[in-house]
């Protein structure tokens, strides 16, 4: 296993990925296992036996940025475009953000234990190791702007 991550180098140190159940940023290869760094500072050993068997998903990709997902949420009697223009200011006025690369808001209507309208923000940070400070600032700065709005259905 451990010469497949080495030869396909599906990750590399530094990179933030989902292995299995695991999220973090790789911080050691080895030809037996991988070690990621978990955002609660815990270090996960899996043995690269197990991860060459699972899917992976690379944040990052050996660059210093990476796209973050923030999800967002409102009520159904909300003014989703007015909720799509705070959420831009919000991550428009982030000092995380990249500005370099594009901001998506995608809306839909979810159903569970009643109707909601999600947000799903996507945006990339500077750097990877910022991403949980980009999703608490522009979740932070969101409530702080739409929270108070009226509701206009």
């Amino acid at each position: 296993g451990g010469l497949i991550i080495l030869i396909n180098r599906p990750y590399i140190v530094g990179d933030r990925v989902q292995i299995g159940d695991n999220y973090g940023e790789i911080v050691e290869l080895g030809l037996i296992s991988t070690r990621l760094q978990t955002p609660g500072d815990s270090i996960v050993t899996i043995p690269n036996s197990i991860a060459v068997k699972e899917a992976i998903s690379n944040a990052n990709s050996g660059a210093l940025y990476c796209q973050v997902q923030i999800p967002l949420y409102v009520s159904v009697r909300a003014d989703h475009r007015r909720a799509r223009e705070v959420a831009m200011e919000s991550v428009l006025s982030s000092p995380y953000l990249n500005p370099g690369l594009p901001v998506k808001i995608n809306v839909r209507e979810k159903w569970q234990d009643g109707a909601y309208l999600e947000l799903n923000v996507k945006a990339y940070v500077f750097d990877a190791r910022n991403e949980f400070d980009f999703m608490t600032d522009v979740t932070e700065r969101f409530k702080d702007s739409f929270d108070g709005e009226e509701f206009s259905r």
